[in-house]
């Protein structure tokens, strides 16, 4: 894995650990706004294996639609779009994140993570 890549991955990695230190019920908005940086890190890795430059966006739809066909990895476009909000609600007090979303992106968030780790680590 390119050395670039490989940091990008490192820090997704670093936002889920940070998002299972969180309490659900706490600091929803937090947890689930750490899960959609880390599916968004390890897209952006992708990209840079793929000896690409990440776009600055954080639309996770687009960005796993530039790439997918180069990647032999199996991600769902409505969990994408489920993540995306967060990238933006959680950072506005006016739209809240209820708890059980910020369990449900969590989930989402690990399960994308490790499907495009393991794509980094078997290329």
């Amino acid at each position: 894995m390119r050395g670039e890549a490989e940091r990008w991955l490192r820090r997704a990695l670093e936002d889920l650990d940070a998002a299972f230190s969180l309490e659900a019920s706490r600091h929803p908005d937090v947890l689930a706004f750490l899960a959609q940086q880390a599916v968004e890190k390890a897209l952006k890795a992708v990209w840079v294996e793929l000896g690409l430059l990440p776009p600055r966006t954080h639309d996770l739809a687009y960005l796993w639609e530039e790439v997918e066909d180069r990647v032999k990895a199996s991600l769902n476009p409505d969990h994408l779009d489920f993540l995306t909000r967060f990238g933006l609600q959680a950072r506005y007090p006016d739209l809240e994140v209820r708890p059980e979303e910020a369990r449900e992106a969590l989930s989402l968030a690990q399960a994308l993570v490790e499907e495009l780790r393991r794509w980094l680590h078997d290329r």
